[in-house]
C-alpha cells in the first residue's frame, strides 16, 4: 500500500470511529472510540454560548473518577488535577471540565479535550501526592 492510499484508510477509519450528532442549533454530541474501565464511551458536548464554542465533559470524567474509587478533587489528587487542567487550558467548574474553543479550532479542540480527558482519568491509577511534611524550627 502506498503512502497516498494508507492516509485515505487511515482519514476514513478516523472518521468511522468518532460519531458526531448535531442536536440543535447550539449543542453538538461527540462520541469517542475511547472508553472507560467500565466500557462507557468517552463522550462530550460542544455547546455554543453566544458566538463562543466550548467543550463540555458534562461533568462525566470526575463522576467516572469517582465509580472507581478516587475523588480527584480530594486534597491528595487536587495538585496533579489542577496541573493537568492548566497544560490543556481547561477549566473546572463544580466537577464539570469546559475547553473554550478558538474560532477555527474545533478540530485541535477535540484532539486536546479528548487527550486532556483521558489523561485525567489516568490520574485514578496514581497514587495520592504525598504532602511534604512541615520542617519543624529548633532554636
Amino acid at each position: 500500500m502506498i503512502a497516498l492510499d494508507l492516509a485515505s484508510a487511515l482519514r476514513k477509519q478516523i472518521a468511522q470511529s468518532v460519531r458526531v450528532d448535531a442536536v440543535s442549533d447550539d449543542r453538538i454530541e461527540i462520541s469517542t472510540p475511547y472508553t472507560y474501565p467500565d466500557g462507557d464511551h468517552y463522550g462530550f458536548v460542544a455547546m455554543r454560548d453566544g458566538s463562543n464554542w466550548q467543550l463540555s465533559d458534562e461533568g462525566d470524567v470526575l463522576t467516572k473518577a469517582s465509580y472507581s474509587g478516587v475523588d480527584l478533587l480530594a486534597k491528595g489528587h487536587r495538585e496533579r488535577l489542577s496541573r493537568t487542567i492548566e497544560f490543556y487550558g481547561l477549566k473546572e467548574s463544580d466537577g464539570q471540565l469546559t475547553y473554550d474553543i478558538p474560532e477555527d479550532g474545533f478540530g485541535d479542540g477535540f484532539f486536546a479535550f479528548t487527550q486532556a480527558c483521558l489523561d485525567i482519568n489516568r490520574l485514578t491509577k496514581l497514587a495520592p501526592e504525598r504532602q511534604k511534611p512541615k520542617q519543624r524550627v529548633v532554636g
